[in-house]
């Protein structure tokens, strides 16, 4: 998954991501994002930024704590795509992108990616 051409991807800073925006890559690489153009293959269109919110340790916990976090930051955008389009939960690809080099406790930053998949 995600844009197989390097030279079409750009990397921003998670601030500088906004809802419509498309992610080039499911990683963030040195606190970075990877953006494509929404035209090409593999790019994931953006449809929230967020925090991971309420109960995040002021310190970065284990790896695999750290994208539960980013998974829950996203489910409110994942229910809002699905009720909006009238289609299942479980059809929805969801990608969510949390820096991999920076913590802010409850203010960390999460990019959410849906795309329905059926």
């Amino acid at each position: 998954m995600g844009v197989s051409d390097p030279s079409l991807v750009e990397h921003v800073a998670f601030a500088d991501v906004e809802v419509g925006d498309c992610i080039a890559d499911t990683e963030a690489v040195d606190g970075l994002v990877a953006l494509a153009s929404c035209e090409v293959e593999g790019a994931l269109p953006v449809r929230e930024v967020t925090t991971v919110g309420e109960g995040a340790p002021e310190s970065r916990p284990a790896h695999l704590v750290v994208h539960g976090y980013a998974t829950a930051a996203c489910e409110d955008a994942a229910t809002a795509y699905a009720q909006e389009r009238g289609v299942p939960e479980t059809g929805l690809l969801r990608v969510a992108v949390i820096s991999d080099s920076e913590w802010f406790g409850e203010q960390t930053p999460v990019v959410c990616a849906i795309l329905e998949v059926l």
